[in-house]
C-alpha cells in the first residue's frame, strides 16, 4: 500500500443544534496543500445499528416506511436507530429498535464491524446486525412502538419479491436508502443459505 500523505490538523464547530454540529475540517492533502472539507457530527450518540430482520416461517425480510425532511420524501429503509443508551451493547440496541420500529423480538444471528455510512460527508459509523425472527409465535403483525414523532410503516417482503416491493415503492414517489437498494441481491443471498 502506497504511503499515506493526507492528514487531518484540526476541527472547528461551524454551528450546532440540538441533533448535529456541522464541523470545519482542516487537514493536509496528498500533495501537502492545506484543505479545508466541511462535515456533520450526531450530538447524542456513538454511532447507529441498522437490522436485517429475517422472519423464518413466511422467509421475509422487514422493511419500514417513513418520512424522512431531509429528502422529502417518505423513504424506504431496513429497521434502524441510533446507539445513544448508555452501556447498551450494539446487540441490545438492535434488538429494542427492531422491538420499537416493528413490534418485533428476534434472535441476534451476525454483528457486521462497523462501517462508515458516508464518509464524504460524517463521521458516522452504522453496524449492520442480522437477525432472525419466528414469525410463527406471531398471530398477526405486532403493533410498532414508535417514539414520540415518529410514524413508521412495517412491510414484511418474501424474498423473492423484494425487488418488485423497492420498484413499486419507487414508482409511488418514495426514496430507497442505499443499503437498502441492495436488498434484492443481499437477502437472498444471506438469508437463503
Amino acid at each position: 500500500m502506497p504511503e499515506t500523505r493526507a492528514k487531518n490538523l484540526e476541527k472547528s464547530v461551524l454551528g450546532e443544534g440540538k441533533f448535529l454540529r456541522l464541523c470545519d475540517n482542516i487537514f493536509t492533502d496528498e500533495d501537502g496543500k492545506i484543505r479545508h472539507w466541511e462535515s456533520v457530527e450526531r450530538t447524542n450518540s456513538s454511532g447507529a445499528v441498522m437490522i436485517a430482520a429475517f422472519l423464518k416461517e413466511s422467509k421475509s425480510v422487514l422493511f419500514i416506511r417513513q418520512y424522512r425532511p431531509p429528502t422529502g420524501k417518505y423513504t424506504i429503509e431496513l429497521p434502524a436507530g441510533l446507539l445513544d443508551k448508555e452501556g447498551e451493547s450494539v446487540e441490545e440496541a438492535a434488538a429494542r429498535e427492531l422491538y420499537e420500529e416493528t413490534g418485533y423480538a428476534g434472535k441476534v444471528l451476525k454483528v457486521l464491524e462497523p462501517a462508515y455510512s458516508s464518509p464524504g460527508m460524517s463521521e458516522e459509523t452504522i453496524t449492520i446486525v442480522f437477525m432472525e425472527i419466528d414469525d410463527s409465535q406471531y398471530a398477526e403483525p405486532p403493533e410498532a412502538h414508535n417514539d414520540v414523532g415518529e410514524h413508521i410503516e412495517t412491510y414484511a417482503v418474501k424474498l423473492d419479491e423484494i425487488d418488485k416491493f423497492l420498484e413499486e415503492s419507487k414508482q409511488r414517489g418514495d426514496a430507497v436508502e442505499a443499503r437498502t437498494a441492495l436488498a434484492p441481491w443481499l437477502m437472498p443471498a444471506i438469508f437463503n443459505s
